[in-house]
């Protein structure tokens, strides 16, 4: 085998080598790109809502921390025992017209979210100082203002299973910090428990065989047909 002819064969492998890997990186890069434009088009809308997000959450700290002393004496020439029965009332007002997915007539949300931050308002002015205000209204905003909405957004994104398991994870969470600081009303949060999610349904569903319907004058009429 000749010299040249040797070098000839080098020649044309090294080339044929250094071919194969430029197309792969040509198409590799093709890849890249079409994988971040993709990403670039779905990680915008996201990095503008928790923007937005965090936006809103430090508007809602900065006016919380603002409001706090103004909170802790508001009601200060109001009897302890006024503030404990209006909070009491208004906490059940809430329960009885928040929006739990049934469109009745007594529904409303905003009625609820009012009443909500109103009787947080009133257990806040009884605090001694304004850390703690701070903290239950930062509280009480997160629960009667966000959190609904969090809890719409994850049904329907991904259905009533994970609603029901944000469901028990949110009463795991209240008994344990029933357990901790006020283990005397456990038993009476369980037996609310009980009767709204068990006893209360039973009965809607069991009554519906009596229920009647009652034909008169007050109906719209209508035409029987011949």
């Amino acid at each position: 085998m000749s010299g040249g002819e040797c070098c000839g064969r080098s020649s044309h492998s090294q080339t044929t080598m250094w071919v194969i890997p430029s197309s792969g990186l040509a198409r590799n890069e093709r890849n890249y790109l079409c994988v971040r434009h993709v990403m670039g088009h779905c990680l915008s809308p996201m990095k503008y809502a928790v923007r937005d997000d965090v936006k809103v959450a430090c508007f809602y700290m900065v006016l919380i921390a603002c409001a706090s002393p103004i909170i802790k004496s508001l009601t200060g020439s109001v009897a302890t025992d006024s503030i404990n029965a209006s909070t009491t009332f208004l906490l059940l007002l809430r329960l009885a017209v928040h929006d739990y997915g049934t469109e009745v007539a007594i529904v409303n949300p905003t009625v609820s979210h009012n009443v909500g931050l109103f009787a947080s308002v009133c257990l806040a002015s009884r605090l001694e100082s304004d850390l703690d205000v701070f903290t239950l209204m930062t509280v009480a905003v997160t629960f009667f203002t966000l959190f609904p909405s969090f809890r719409r957004y994850f049904q329907n994104q991904l259905g009533y299973r994970w609603s029901m398991v944000v469901t028990l994870v949110v009463a795991v969470i209240t008994v344990s910090g029933i357990l901790l600081y006020a283990p005397h009303l456990l038993l009476l949060f369980l037996i609310a428990l009980f009767v709204c999610n068990f006893l209360i349904p039973l009965l809607y569903v069991s009554l519906q065989g009596y229920k009647q319907n009652i034909y008169g004058p007050w109906d719209e009429a209508q035409i029987e047909g011949r």
